[in-house]
C-alpha cells in the first residue's frame, strides 16, 4: 500500500511539474521537454512556410497563365477590330462604286433615249 501511495505520488509530481509542456494529441496527453517544444514548433512552423511557398507559387504561375490567355484574347479582339474596320471601309467603297456606276448608266443612257 505505501509502494502504491508512493507511485501515486511521483505520478501526480509529474504530471504537476510537466503541465506546462504538454501537448495534446486526440485523447492521448504527450509531455515533451522546453528543447523539443522549441523543436517541434520550429518543424511546424518550417513545414507550414513550405505549404505557404508551394501555394503562392501556384497561385504565381495561374496569375502569368491567365495573363497570357488575357494578352493572347486582347490581341485577337485588336485583329478582329482592324480587320471589321477594313470590312466597313470595303463596303463602303463598294457602295461608292455602284452608285457611281449607276450615275455613269445613266448617263449613257439619257441621249439615248430622246
Amino acid at each position: 500500500m505505501l509502494e502504491f501511495n508512493t507511485k501515486i505520488r511521483k505520478f501526480q509530481e509529474t504530471i504537476a511539474s510537466g503541465s506546462e509542456n504538454k501537448n495534446t494529441i486526440g485523447n492521448a496527453t504527450v509531455s515533451f521537454s522546453p528543447e523539443e517544444d522549441h523543436k517541434l514548433v520550429k518543424e511546424a512552423t518550417e513545414i507550414a512556410s513550405i505549404n505557404f511557398k508551394d501555394q503562392f507559387t501556384h497561385v504565381v504561375s495561374q496569375i502569368a497563365n491567365e495573363e497570357e490567355e488575357y494578352l493572347a484574347e486582347q490581341n485577337i479582339q485588336k485583329q478582329l477590330q482592324l480587320e471589321l474596320i477594313d470590312i466597313e471601309r470595303k463596303v463602303y467603297l463598294m457602295d461608292v462604286i455602284t452608285r457611281e456606276a449607276k450615275a455613269l448608266e445613266n448617263l449613257t443612257r439619257y441621249p439615248n433615249q430622246i
